[in-house]
């Protein structure tokens, strides 16, 4: 954790469509990758079903560059409608891909405590980044990453984080089809504009740092609140 710093940001890329696969193509083939970290949605069972295009995502991958799985892993399914027999062998394919992609990151939509409790059991994850948390929070020993959607990057001004006492921990998920033909002019625009509305307090880490960084964080209000005998605070 650094001194000073009032949030920790991952900026998460969705490629949900096709105009959002043609941006992506823009964004991981841009020779000018810029500092700007990046997370990108990875479907993981392309390892399998489309060999040739999970190669082509590590060939465009970066320093700066990670993947997380895309919403509930390799298909979008409302999980809180599934019966739990039926999750727990979706989940059991999923983890076969995720392990097989390396990945440890997942994104899932709003979800209840019970059927998160499976993905916590099934899945070998260091997080989750979730629309369906107004905070990010621990639950089931698995940090759970709000996250918030840009869906006018142009049309967005205010980047004013709301105040807080506590450190704040934040995903914010962007179209690739948004960033245009200079994607990391975009991003950088973007960073920019956050830096200045909140006095520079605010670190931009990829999607796995940004997890790592948040279980540090707890760890300390777990500890502070056992060695001062009041309750943990909430992160936001």
């Amino acid at each position: 954790l650094t001194d000073g710093i009032r949030a920790y940001i991952s900026i998460c890329i969705q490629n949900s469509d096709l105009a959002a696969n043609n941006s992506l193509n823009t964004l991981m083939s841009s020779a000018t990758r810029g500092s700007t970290p990046i997370s990108v949605e990875l479907n993981p069972s392309f390892v399998e079903l489309a060999p040739p295009v999970f190669n082509w995502y590590n060939t465009g991958r970066r320093a700066s560059t990670s993947f997380h799985s895309t919403d509930t892993g390799y298909m979008q399914i409302n999980a809180d409608k599934m019966p739990d027999p039926v999750l727990q062998s979706f989940l059991l394919i999923n983890q076969r891909f995720l392990h097989q992609c390396g990945l440890t990151v997942l994104s899932v939509d709003a979800i209840s405590t019970q059927k998160l409790q499976l993905f916590s059991e099934h899945l070998y994850l260091n997080g989750i980044l979730s629309s369906g948390v107004q905070n990010s929070k621990i639950i089931h020993e698995l940090p759970i990453i709000r996250c918030i959607t840009i869906d006018q990057l142009n049309d967005y001004t205010d980047y004013t984080l709301p105040q807080s006492e506590h450190v704040q921990f934040l995903c914010l998920y962007i179209s690739a089809s948004q960033l245009g033909s200079e994607p990391f002019d975009q991003l950088e625009k973007l960073v920019d504009q956050y830096q200045r509305q909140n006095d520079g307090k605010v670190e931009f880490l990829l999607a796995g740092n940004l997890i790592k960084t948040f279980q540090d964080y707890y760890n300390q209000q777990q500890k502070a609140s056992t060695t001062t005998g009041t309750m943990p605070s909430t992160a936001q």
